[in-house]
């Protein structure tokens, strides 16, 4: 009964790291200031695929606020657009899988016709959320080695993951928040 329910509970973590693989989805959002950090309501922002050219056109709400849900991930450029304002362009950045990335804009006074055009990497971290994931591609699962064929190994690969190995009694102890089990290898 046990031994069913370490198999369970490692199939549940290994299953979760492996539903993040087929999430293809993620987010951009952000605030539109001007020079005096006042909100812009109305502001057109244009999210656009850079591989794809798919864009997506939004407006910034009256707190200047804009959000572009349901992106599939890869290489994005943001503008943004407001009349009395220099058009602002955030270059070429990355949207990895499942991630929601902050861009904000301070717009600078002048013609629409003049561009202001930022080329600073997207962060890497994504400091808004408290999720963490594993993306295992195919490939990856294919080509990573597993000791005595044991798919343990792959959850204990999972994020989030504590693992302890006792030399007793070849067993593996994994621990996922309050969730535990101890399997023999």
């Amino acid at each position: 009964m046990r031994r069913i329910l370490c198999t369970g509970i490692a199939a549940l973590l290994l299953s979760g790291s492996l539903a993040l693989a087929q999430e293809t989805r993620g987010m951009i959002f952000g605030h539109v200031l001007d020079p005096s950090s006042a909100t812009v309501a109305g502001a057109s922002v244009t999210i656009r695929n850079t591989a794809t050219n798919v864009s997506t056109d939004l407006k910034t709400n009256e707190s200047g606020y804009y959000e572009a849900a349901l992106l599939v991930a890869g290489a994005y450029q943001v503008a943004v657009e407001s009349p009395g304002f220099k058009k602002s362009i955030h270059e070429s950045f990355d949207l990895p899988v499942g991630s929601r990335l902050q861009v904000d804009f301070k717009l600078e006074l002048g013609a629409a016709s003049d561009a202001v055009t930022v080329t600073a990497e997207a962060p890497l971290l994504d400091s808004n959320t408290l999720s963490s994931g594993e993306v295992l591609t195919s490939r990856t699962i294919v080509d990573v080695p597993l000791p005595g064929g044991n798919s343990i190994t792959l959850a204990k690969m999972a994020p989030g993951v504590q693992s302890a190995q006792s030399l007793a009694d070849d067993s593996v102890m994994l621990q996922i928040g309050r969730a535990s089990c101890r399997e023999r290898v």
